[in-house]
């Protein structure tokens, strides 16, 4: 079986940079949720038939993708030793994770900014939510390895 960390120093490089990564999509969101709250004092700029299209677009997106995207991701990496190259198909996934979920949080912010309907705020702290804690970048290993380690400490 081949290991999943032929190369650690590569590997630790790579989930540090995917780290990073996250913590500034996370200070991103948080200052695009305050904002999009602060610039929502005044009144709505659209039509009430307008309100519905987007309310309907931007609800369906955010509740259909975000679960598709968990799944795929999960589907994606969690046959990563049968990858020829396992550290690039992890480092693809995650950024797409990544930036599907930054993608929803900024419709909901442009939706809730042109709406200011609270239910748009709701959808923006869920998926804010979603990305903090369901999108932390991790490589876990392989419970075969696991085994293979705890054998080798004794």
């Amino acid at each position: 079986m081949k290991s999943l960390y032929r190369t650690p120093l590569i590997h630790k490089q790579m989930e540090k940079n995917l780290k990073i990564i996250h913590i500034i999509a996370c200070i991103a969101s948080l200052f695009l949720i305050i904002y999009s709250y602060k610039l929502s004092i005044g009144k709505p700029t659209c039509l009430y038939s307008d309100y519905v299209s987007l309310q309907s677009i931007s609800m369906l997106l955010t509740i259909v993708t975000i679960p598709v995207i968990l799944k795929v991701y999960k589907n994606k990496t969690t046959e990563l030793e049968k990858k020829t190259n396992p550290d690039k198909v992890f480092y693809k996934w995650n950024i797409i994770r990544l930036s599907v979920i930054f993608f929803l949080i900024c419709l909901n912010v442009i939706v809730y900014s042109i709406t200011h309907l609270n239910s748009y705020l709701l959808c923006e702290i869920i998926t804010f939510i979603i990305l903090v804690f369901f999108c932390i970048p991790k490589k876990e290993i392989p419970a075969e390895e696991k085994t293979v380690q705890n054998q080798e400490q004794k």
